[in-house]
């Protein structure tokens, strides 16, 4: 009888069990379809902000050097068929250091950018200036692609006759005409970027703003997707900042954080489901009632007392005996498991500490140590809140260091990251009571925040007057001797409804301020 009665519930767990496992593996691949189609639509969600962000980067980069690079994007189209850039360059200072020797042969008393402009230089020196000026562009968007895990980076031109020519571009191919040099400012005619078929590029350039979706290519160069950029100049669109990314690379992301997120739904479902089995195991033992009651007043309790009363239960080898035990033994565990998640809260409170710090780190500028562009559009949003909510006492301070490209293309990098440090000391030494950040790389704002708001016009000329000083301090290095324009507003609200407006203002007239301060080239 005993045999029969362990025969049929054993046969009934194997049911329960097979059932358990189906609906498992159904509910497993269910979740899995809906969370690859989820994780695939986010992915390229972000991976689109991602190449966004390496594209106006890059635009950034461009920008901050604005007058090199119209004079490059001008003479480039023109003496292009000229070039001869060496396919297998590594760094610019050779073509630089070149440049700078013959240079130094032809006006032997003059400095570049200062006495001689690049609209002076004959030929033969506007072709080498021309030289490292690719290899610049070239290693910087290289650079890019590198450091973002790109497929692909350049800077092209769509025409109205639907060709397109590269002025900057990552991939090196080799001139058919001139082995071991680089094809130079390459145009693709009009039926290699056809209008509907590659549609997001001409919309990106025809509507002059970024789309929301990637351009798919399946060509020679592999099966990408591509994110474009308007550059503008002057408040001219000139071309399109492009990077691509692998498909088949994000596909197989994808795939993978699918397949990890299906395992542990997989596996929290057979967990489970295993613990359902024991439960309806157990379910069909007698004298279920009175350890139902247990259980009930226990839950209700949460005494752990309780567990005495239902191992009173175990009195012989019965399965309620067993199932005694296990209750009891389980309300025990669940006592130790309260207090060990109390103190897993206080771990987690301890970790959310030490992630606020870290994120606290993520706000500052490495080079200086003071606040960086994202702490900046915090404290701008932040600020935009409280105007909306009557706060009118701030304004916004603009600096700009000037020569920023000089110094580094003339003694190097790292005495332009000194320069750039002792202009972040001289700021935030005069405006002491104000938050100071650097949102570009020679570019700094500061928000005017109390006595600094007050005294806002005396600490913008001693800033000016620190500056001019220093000019004039012959004894140290040109680099030391740091020239910067800076402009300054007050928030009106007669006209201002937002930070942007005020930062615009003081950003033109810093701007005003450096086109005089270049005029007079100090130095």
């Amino acid at each position: 009888m005993n045999a029969d009665r362990t025969k049929k519930i054993n046969t009934l767990v194997v049911r329960f069990a097979s059932i358990f496992l189906l609906v498992s593996f159904v509910l497993t691949v269910i979740f899995g379809m809906v969370a690859y189609r989820n994780e695939s639509s986010t992915y390229k969600r972000l991976k689109l902000e991602e190449i966004r962000n390496v594209n106006e980067y890059l635009e950034t980069i461009i920008l901050h050097d604005e007058d090199d690079f119209r004079n490059y994007y001008k003479y480039l189209e023109l003496y292009h068929d000229k070039l001869d850039v060496p396919i297998d360059f590594t760094e610019y200072d050779t073509a630089l250091e070149t440049f700078n020797n013959e240079f130094k042969k032809v006006f032997p008393d003059a400095l570049f950018g200062v006495d001689v402009t690049i609209d002076d230089l004959p030929e033969d020196l506007l072709l080498l200036y021309l030289i490292y000026d690719y290899e610049y562009w070239a290693l910087t968007f290289e650079d890019a692609k590198k450091v973002f895990d790109l497929e692909y980076t350049y800077l092209i031109e769509p025409a109205d006759d639907g060709s397109v020519a590269y002025f900057v571009d990552a991939l090196r191919d080799e001139r058919k005409d001139m082995p071991g040099y680089m094809e130079v400012y390459a145009i693709d005619p009009p039926e290699e970027n056809p209008r509907d078929e590659v549609k997001v590029l001409w919309d990106t350039w025809e509507k002059g703003k970024q789309m929301d979706e990637f351009q798919v290519w399946d060509n020679k160069y592999g099966n990408n997707y591509s994110c474009y950029t308007p550059l503008y100049i002057d408040g001219k669109k000139v071309a399109l900042i492009c990077a691509e990314i692998s498909i088949e690379n994000m596909n197989k992301r994808i795939l993978a954080n699918t397949t990890r997120i299906s395992m542990i739904i997989g596996a929290i479902l057979l967990l489970g489901f295993a613990i359902m089995l024991w439960y309806v195991n157990r379910r069909y033992l007698r004298r279920i009632s009175q350890l139902t009651e247990n259980v009930r007043e226990y839950s209700q309790s949460k005494d752990v007392a309780v567990a005495d009363k239902v191992k009173k239960l175990a009195v012989n080898k019965t399965e309620v005996s067993e199932l005694a035990r296990q209750t009891s033994e389980m309300m025990l565990e669940l006592d130790d498991y309260m207090r060990t998640l109390v103190y897993t809260n206080r771990e987690l409170s301890e970790s959310k500490q030490r992630e606020a710090e870290a994120k606290n780190m993520a706000m500052k500028d490495t080079l200086t140590g003071i606040r960086n562009k994202t702490a900046y559009d915090n404290m701008r949003e932040t600020l935009n809140n409280r105007v909306l909510e009557g706060f009118t006492e701030f304004g916004v301070a603009m600096a700009d260091m000037n020569y920023l490209k000089l110094i580094n293309d003339t003694y190097g990098h790292d005495k332009g990251d000194l320069a750039i440090v002792k202009l972040s000391r001289i700021i935030c030494n005069v405006f002491k009571h104000s938050p100071v950040f650097r949102i570009g790389g020679d570019e700094f704002a500061v928000i005017l925040m109390g006595e600094d708001y007050t005294n806002a016009d005396k600490l913008v000329e001693k800033f000016r007057g620190m500056i001019s000083e220093l000019s004039r301090e012959w004894s140290l290095e040109k680099w030391d001797r740091i020239s910067a324009a800076i402009g300054m507003a007050k928030f009106d609200p007669l006209r201002d409804l937002t930070v942007e407006s005020v930062f615009k203002r003081a950003d033109d007239i810093m701007y005003n301020e450096k086109v005089k301060m270049k005029g007079v080239r100090r130095w």
